[in-house]
């Protein structure tokens, strides 16, 4: 099992309300959502969601797993930005016609 993967995929379902939505935005589909979230559910032997016609609702373990998946995306994040901030601290110069700026500056003009 993909854990990684599989807590996106859980992330998405709680976001959006419906396994159905979460599909549509991680371009899978229904199905193979509903297999990752049964997967973590057989991993932490519990449920973490109570099933509604009208969309899901989360147990309480499964408000505990939400709340560490948002801080590892959030950590995924950070470590993903160190790496590129790495990459690009020692890429070379990027020249126009009008001037001259490191790569990394300008990667920043456009990310902030």
């Amino acid at each position: 099992m993909d854990t990684l993967f599989s807590l996106k995929v859980f992330r998405e379902v709680v976001q959006q309300g419906s396994f159905t939505r979460a599909a549509e935005l991680l371009k899978v589909t229904q199905p193979a959502v509903s297999d990752h979230v049964r997967k973590l559910e057989q991993a932490y032997g519990a449920d973490l969601f109570f099933r509604q016609s009208r969309g899901v609702v989360l147990t309480e373990l499964g408000k505990k797993l939400f709340t560490l998946a948002e801080k590892s995306a959030e950590t995924e994040q950070a470590v993903l930005a160190l790496l590129w901030m790495t990459v690009f601290a020692t890429a070379p110069m990027v020249f126009t016609t009008d001037y001259t700026l490191d790569l990394r500056t300008f990667i920043l003009l456009f990310i902030t």
